[in-house]
């Protein structure tokens, strides 16, 4: 059966209806999306030790942002192992809901768009951090969210203002949509796309993908029986020489 093609969503979308009545408003698969403090202690363990696997050894120095952070249960964990970490997310409400101890290293943004791109530096000009270039960028469960277009924008972006990134992905196939069935429940997932595809995706936009899987133990537990429902990557930015001494 052809994915029925769904419309770009709008930043107000992700609202407390998406994060806390999903199941009953059919907006997402989150019913009280809270902070789970042993699942996320795991999968951060399974990101730095999958990536310090795969050359890039995460350390408190690096500047880190988890790019899409909604509540910031994430940016809770790392700050509290020492880690500089900050966040960034287009919906107010998960903002306004962040962790009271990780509310002041996270900001609300909009979406990237083309005009973003004569934006720099990103981190400082458009979410207000003190720093121009990240080390590390975390994007988990986002990228799905975004248009052909949007995502060439928003790698394009990233990949000037950062130096790694960690990707977090569930794909499918254009014809039948995602892999995992229950991912198509959420109707702002708008581009189910293979493994293959994606990976060329990044490196057509000027990424260089130093790693990839269709497992990591210790994340997406929940979907273990279904192994090739999602995808990581762990990629490196080969941006813009001049810049990469830009960093105060």
């Amino acid at each position: 059966m052809k994915f029925k093609q769904r419309e770009q969503w709008q930043a107000n979308w992700f609202d407390e209806d998406y994060f806390e009545k999903g199941s009953e408003t059919g907006k997402s698969l989150y019913t009280r999306y809270r902070y789970l403090p042993e699942r996320t202690h795991q999968e951060a363990n399974a990101i730095i030790s999958w990536c310090g696997e795969n050359g890039f050894e995460l350390l408190p120095k690096h500047k880190i942002v988890d790019f899409g952070c909604a509540k910031g249960f994430l940016i809770t964990e790392l700050l509290a192992r020492g880690f500089d970490i900050y966040g960034v997310d287009i919906s107010q409400y998960a903002v306004d809901n962040v962790e009271f101890g990780a509310k002041h290293r996270v900001k609300l943004v909009p979406p990237i768009t083309t005009d973003t791109r004569i934006i720099f530096p990103y981190w400082k000009t458009l979410a207000g951090f003190d720093f121009s270039l990240a080390d590390f960028v975390i994007a988990r469960d986002v990228l799905e969210h975004m248009d052909e277009s949007t995502l060439d924008e928003t790698l394009h972006v990233l990949g000037v203002c950062s130096t790694h990134m960690f990707i977090c992905i569930p794909v499918g196939d254009e014809e039948s949509g995602f892999f995992i069935d229950e991912m198509n429940w959420d109707t702002s997932h708008i581009l189910p796309r293979t493994a293959a595809w994606w990976y060329e995706r990044f490196v057509s936009m000027g990424w260089h993908i130093r790693a990839h899987t269709n497992r990591i133990h210790g994340l997406k537990v929940n979907w273990e029986t279904k192994p090739y429902g999602f995808h990581f990557f762990l990629i490196a930015s080969y941006g813009v020489p001049a810049l990469r001494h830009a960093r105060p």
